[in-house]
């Protein structure tokens, strides 16, 4: 339950809540070490991130990249339209519906290993997506690819969340929201170089098969570095198991000697007449047997998300004739039935997939809300703008990847100075970071109405959108940061992947209605006014998620007052 203790007896020398954490003194490996109960090795922080850090860029690669290749990968393997519709939708769905399940199994049964087990998964998919000889190979390539994302996204989160503090944890998110940044705006460079020089035929095999190396040394590594505690400390429990069933046959088989001798004695006596009482003997076996408490999964609550998510993300990310405009409804109804059936299941003293009582944490909350706001405008960001470089400007594949380099820039540096920001100025660096995402946005429609009018270069763009990655990099960090502050350890994994849901659902929306409209708007007005529509959308919704910042901001001082 959340706010309870952690049922797995978390210990940690410093706020009661790592598992055999010792930050010992600097000889024995300072506050960026930690040992574990079952293992002699002492284990550091960084190169867990490391490990961690690396297939969270690869999830994310993959998605912007897939952009670019979008073209080529047509032309090579003859596919249909709905046939590339399904190489962006099957990834994203997969990725979806699988981060809560996961989020729950591994806080279960151990992070470290369902971590590796999705970084497998990814792998085997890169490559099967890098080899595919036909559309449908391809799809279900990148269904595989989608169910391993969405197995080791979550436990990333949880993982952090259980390890690290104070500001090792800040800086930790914000390494995670650089990533995240980076990733999106470099996955197009990264695929359009590879087209640019294996070939349109082959290139986009290439950007599919780059991650398999990076894979197989991910899972080397994290076989090294992750600590696998919950995994050591059910070794543990099942040798102590034995080892008490052990003991338990060998007091029984001497019981069993001692109830013959004694039976024995009694024979005797009945034989010479005595009289004797024997006391009803007790079953061993009943007075030692200990009803086994089973893990509770709560298969029927994670069908019911599953299927809500699935109904609300297919209407926007699949291009269908309106009735499946109808899983909305259905899909919306799933989940109102997904948050009755989790509150029953826990007052009959089930443990439910996800605890709803989660939402009543108000940092965890407003960061969710804040974060699907966000996430609505600003992935759309370089979907539009690419659209608006190739087709209306005319630029290739490498040119209009190169585009989202600053950004991807600026947004790591920005993570990085909000990482130590946000543990002294709060929730302020929330509306400083939409605020600088806002003024990206309207200065890009500035340029593109001075591209139309002045025919000044393009790469003006550079500038504007390295503003908007300031922004988008310091929302991460702060964001991730300050809406897992108070979520026990315990249940980083599952809230770790409600968050990232939401974030995956806001991406859908957003990106079917940006695109929606820009594509509604070009065939009546040209792209100079697409694009502006568009991004006005984008500001919008930031506008929303500012005052969702703001009253979370107000609610921390009347909080302090």
């Amino acid at each position: 339950m959340i706010g309870s203790a952690d049922e797995r007896g978390l210990v940690d020398v410093g706020d009661n809540q790592v598992d055999a954490q010792v930050d010992g003194p600097k000889g024995s490996g300072g506050p960026s070490s930690f040992t574990v109960e079952g293992s002699t090795r002492v284990f550091t922080r960084k190169k867990m991130l490391i490990a961690l850090l690396i297939p969270v860029a690869m999830s994310l690669i993959v998605v912007s990249s897939v952009n670019v290749a979008l073209a080529t990968i047509g032309t090579s393997l003859h596919a249909s339209d709905s046939d590339l519709q399904w190489v962006l939708t099957g990834y994203v769905l997969a990725f979806g519906i699988l981060l809560v399940p996961s989020g729950r199994l591994g806080d279960l049964f151990g992070r470290s290993t369902f971590f590796m087990l999705g970084l497998a998964l990814f792998t085997l998919g890169s490559l099967w997506c890098g080899l595919a000889t036909s559309p449908l190979s391809l799809n279900v390539a990148r269904i595989v690819q989608g169910i391993g994302a969405g197995v080791f996204n979550p436990q990333v989160l949880g993982i952090i969340q259980q390890f690290f503090r104070g500001h090792t944890r800040a800086k930790a998110f914000a390494l995670i929201g650089a990533v995240i940044s980076a990733s999106v705006a470099i996955g197009p460079v990264i695929a359009g170089t590879l087209i640019h020089i294996v070939g349109s035929t082959h290139g986009w095999r290439a950007a599919f098969l780059f991650n398999v190396p990076l894979g197989l040394i991910g899972l080397l590594f994290a076989a090294y570095v992750m600590p696998f505690e919950m995994e050591r400390k059910r070794g543990i429990a099942r040798k102590a198991k034995k080892a008490a069933k052990k003991a338990a046959k060998a007091a029984a088989k001497q019981a069993r000697k001692t109830r013959a001798k004694d039976q024995a004695a009694v024979d005797s006596r009945q034989a010479s007449g005595a009289a004797v009482h024997q006391e009803p003997e007790e079953s061993t076996q009943g007075a030692q047997a200990k009803k086994r408490k089973g893990v509770d999964i709560d298969p029927l609550g994670a069908l019911l998300l599953a299927t809500g998510v699935v109904g609300i993300m297919a209407p926007f990310i699949l291009k269908e004739p309106w009735p499946i405009w109808l899983f909305l409804p259905a899909g919306s109804t799933f989940i109102v039935l997904w948050v009755v059936w989790e509150r029953a299941y826990l007052k009959r003293g089930k443990e439910p997939m996800v605890d709803l009582a989660l939402f009543q944490i108000r940092s965890f909350a407003y960061g969710t809300g804040a974060g699907a706001l966000m996430f609505l405008a600003a992935p759309t960001i370089f979907v539009v703008i690419l659209l608006y470089l190739q087709q209306e400007l005319g630029q290739g594949a490498l040119a209009a990847g190169a585009i989202g380099l600053p950004n991807a820039l600026a947004s790591g540096i920005a993570s990085l100075w909000a990482a130590r920001a946000v543990l002294t100025r709060g929730r302020r660096t929330i509306l400083w970071a939409l605020s600088w995402i806002l003024l990206g946005i309207v200065s890009t429609v500035g340029v593109v109405w001075a591209i139309n009018l002045w025919q000044i270069s393009h790469w003006w763009l550079l500038l504007t959108l390295g503003i908007a990655g300031i922004g988008q990099g310091a929302f991460g960090s702060c964001n991730q940061t300050l809406s897992m502050q108070d979520v026990p350890p315990a249940s980083g994994g599952v809230s770790g992947a409600v968050k990232q849901t939401a974030e995956r659902v806001a991406t859908a929306v957003g990106t079917a209605i940006v695109t929606g409209i820009c594509f509604a708007v070009v065939a009546w007005a040209g792209w100079t006014w697409a694009t502006t529509v568009s991004y006005g959308v984008m500001a919008l919704f930031l506008l929303v998620a500012l005052t969702v910042a703001a009253f979370d901001l107000r609610r921390e001082k009347r909080s302090a007052k």
